[in-house]
């Protein structure tokens, strides 16, 4: 009779040996506990590809789906190889609050398969956590067929927010862009939409325009404020503000004018100095130039051009801060 320890050892090299040698043995062998138990990103995947035809496999990917962004990621890449059970499990995530942001996490953004999510994903921008944009990126990243429901989410001060998060990703479709820029001021109106704006004009031309002639001056002033628009666009957004805005608003502009100047003062400078022929302009320029700011140091044609204000006729008040703005911050012309 065989000793018990000798037992042991017999069974448990029995048991390495059927015991698969990784993840690509057990799915060729189609050992869905192997794959369960190992959990790994490769393993998971491995059992999505299985549940196309195995109902235990898929039953193994449901017991994960409440904590597993990869069981969403087998379910996308289902969804892309025409396999049924994919989207059915991506909409099954996408319509529970606690599962929306994994389900949206593995669905690749500005895919052409994402248009028949579109539903799905607006029901989750509505359900899922006002702090959360994730699932309003992937609704961003889509085009024509999403416009309602951005314009939708946009009019719902709940989901603002998250909706302007979401449409300030870099993958956000130029229709979604379009969209933002098109609704009322007021579907605008919240702290995440002001970076959304910078993120914008950063990356779409069409933008600038917009910016310079009709857009909110709050708007306006994030985008020379917040670091993000590069210095070049904003003089291009400046230049164009300055040829569009009409004069009765100008006053309005002072102070997104002075956040421009004193991050992009090279860049503007030309753009200043360049609009010194209109009284309402030079109003506005001057009072937008910080006399003791180091950035008015750098306007050296806007200074060069300053001497004509003191010889003209406007507000003494504005003289007398050309006459500060040369003697404290400008480089004396020569």
């Amino acid at each position: 009779m065989m000793p018990m320890k000798h037992a042991a050892l017999v069974v448990f090299a029995l048991a390495s040996a059927c015991r698969p040698s990784g993840v690509g043995e057990a799915e060729r062998n189609e050992d869905v506990r192997f794959l369960s138990q190992s959990g790994s990103p490769e393993a998971v995947a491995a059992l999505g590809r299985l549940a196309d035809s195995k109902p235990a496999a898929l039953a193994a990917l449901d017991a994960r789906a409440a904590s597993d962004v990869n069981v969403y990621i087998a379910a996308w890449d289902a969804t892309l190889r025409g396999a049924p059970w994919g989207p059915t499990r991506l909409r099954q995530g996408l319509a529970l609050a606690d599962r929306a942001e994994l389900a949206a996490r593995a669905m690749k953004r500005a895919d052409p398969h994402l248009d028949a999510f579109v539903l799905d994903l607006d029901r989750a921008v509505g359900s899922s956590p006002a702090s959360s944009a994730i699932v309003a990126s992937v609704l961003a990243s889509v085009g024509a067929p999403a416009q309602e429901f951005i314009e939708k989410r946009l009019a719902d001060p709940a989901r603002r927010d998250a909706m302007c998060r979401g449409l300030a990703a870099s993958d956000a479709s130029a229709p979604s862009r379009a969209t933002f820029m098109r609704v009322p001021a007021t579907s605008r109106d919240s702290t995440s939409c002001l970076l959304s704006a910078s993120e914008i004009a950063q990356v779409d031309d069409a933008a600038l325009p917009w910016l310079a002639a009709t857009a909110e001056v709050g708007l306006l002033r994030a985008v020379g404020r917040e670091r993000v628009v590069a210095c070049d666009r904003l003089a291009t957004i400046w230049k164009g503000a300055l040829a569009a805005r009409p004069a009765e608003a100008y006053q309005t502009l002072t102070v997104a004018l002075a956040e421009a100047v004193k991050r992009c003062p090279r860049q503007l400078d030309p753009v200043l100095a360049g609009a010194f022929d209109k009284g309402p302009q030079i109003a506005l320029i001057v009072s937008a130039v910080t006399p003791a700011d180091r950035s008015t140091g750098e306007l050296t044609t806007t200074c060069a051009r300053l001497p004509l204000v003191l010889r003209s006729k406007l507000d003494p008040r504005l003289r007398e801060r050309a006459a500060d703005a040369l003697a404290q911050g400008c480089v004396a012309p020569k």
